[in-house]
């Protein structure tokens, strides 16, 4: 088989999957637009990658298997495929996302970011001598609010009960969970019941999937209702929140604090602004380069969904995690 690996993702597991593909022809391109990639695709049987373009179906008419080494398909022109070649994409990511969700909450509520600035700055900021300073929560106490319920939510909540936390509401697209780990949240409804979610939370976890429904879904309503003393993670999309209401709410208080893996814009070349809105200038937000996903333990365990899935298409299966639309 011919095999074409674009982007970064995997290259440095190069060696082993050399090892798993000893007979195969296994190319690597850094971009889909490198010629290395362009002029493998007529005879190509895989291709991994995030992007797949209309163009490219069209040259790739002996294609088997279109490989997402993510979860996110909104790179791929699936409707444009050859008639022979399937879709997958791969999860794994949920319990290292969920345990950026466990370490940013803390870290928010505790108030870390504040205390470590500050005592840079010779200032201890504490109740101890600072009777004003409020003192900081723990994730014990904590209304969590969950605005979509799959892989990421739901591994989130199973680890915020791992440490205690008790009360937990979500809502999805359809009122229901493929993931199980229902029974013990409070409720579980629809998108039709986020402002009662958001009434109910002071900690609201967002990983929904982006789409015509959910685009904007949060804004100015919700983090009112959301208060000063909430917080909200998007480790999801960023046009799930309304851009210029989730800086205006970070800037006035109107919600305490903020941390967001999911951005407005992204450079090509790893340098550039993430959004239109000094993000970078408020002090109640954890800024990260969607980096919630990227640890080892989530791409070694990709690597070996997509090595099963280039088995089974060798063998004329349909790969897990079909994707078909």
């Amino acid at each position: 088989m011919k095999i074409c690996i674009v982007g970064d993702y995997l290259s440095r597991y190069r060696e082993r999957i050399q090892t798993l593909f000893p007979t195969d022809e296994v190319i690597w391109a850094h971009t889909a637009e490198d010629d290395i990639a362009r002029d493998a695709l007529e005879d190509l049987d895989v291709f991994v990658g995030p992007v797949f373009t209309p163009e490219m179906a069209q040259r790739a008419r002996r294609l088997r298997l279109v490989q997402v080494p993510g979860a996110g398909t909104d790179g791929i022109a699936i409707d444009a495929l050859p008639p022979s070649a399937l879709c997958a994409n791969v999860y794994r990511h949920e319990s290292s996302v969920a345990e950026y969700v466990l370490g940013a909450a803390i870290a928010l509520r505790r108030r870390f970011q504040d205390q470590d600035r500050n005592l840079r700055q010779d200032i201890w900021d504490t109740a101890t001598y600072d009777p004003s300073v409020a003192y900081g929560r723990t994730l014990l106490s904590a209304e969590v609010g969950f605005v979509g319920y799959g892989h990421i939510g739901a591994a989130t909540w199973t680890l915020l009960e791992a440490v205690g936390v008790r009360g937990g509401r979500a809502v999805s697209r359809s009122g229901e969970s493929a993931e199980g780990r229902v029974s013990s949240l409070k409720w579980l409804g629809t998108q039709s019941d986020i402002d009662r979610l958001f009434d109910e939370s002071d900690l609201v976890v967002v990983s929904a999937p982006l789409s015509a429904e959910t685009t904007g879904l949060i804004g100015a309503e919700q983090f009112d209702l959301l208060g000063e003393d909430g917080i909200i993670i998007n480790v999801g999309r960023a046009g799930l929140i309304q851009e210029e209401p989730l800086f205006n709410a970070l800037q006035s208080g109107t919600i305490a604090g903020a941390a967001v893996d999911v951005w407005y814009s992204y450079p090509e070349d790893g340098s550039g602004r993430p959004s239109s809105y000094p993000f970078k200038d408020l002090t109640n937000i954890l800024m990260t380069p969607h980096s919630a996903a990227l640890t080892d333990e989530t791409y070694s365990a990709r690597l070996d969904d997509i090595a099963i899935n280039i088995e089974r298409s060798r063998m004329g299966l349909d790969p897990i995690n079909l994707v078909t639309s």
